[in-house]
């Protein structure tokens, strides 16, 4: 697919990242959420093979904000007022859907 591991080690700087998703998982499970963990990059590339730009190359915000629309109905009036962050929670969003269809 494409899709590369982001390997951790003990020293890793991202590490209270880490443990804070995980007690968020643990406190989101308690409550009766099912969790899941999502990357946008990824859901692209599935839904869109290997014509995803990078999401730091030229042309990528406009890529998602044509792509999105098609998605996820009623999002087309909105779709200027995405940035890049906003565009990978929109994909996290629709992958959520997409797991909840399953």
């Amino acid at each position: 697919m494409g899709v590369g591991c982001f390997f951790t080690n003990k020293r890793t700087i991202i590490r209270g990242l880490i443990y804070r998703g995980l007690e968020l998982k643990r406190r989101l499970t308690k409550m009766g959420f099912e969790v899941i963990e999502v990357y946008p990059y990824a859901t692209k590339l599935i839904l869109f093979g290997d014509q995803v730009p990078r999401r730091v190359a030229s042309g990528s915000l406009s890529f998602h904000k044509e792509k999105l629309p098609e998605l996820i109905p009623g999002l087309a009036p909105c779709v200027d007022m995405l940035d890049r962050p906003s565009c990978d929670a929109a994909f996290n969003a629709y992958t959520g859907y997409l797991y909840s269809k399953n």
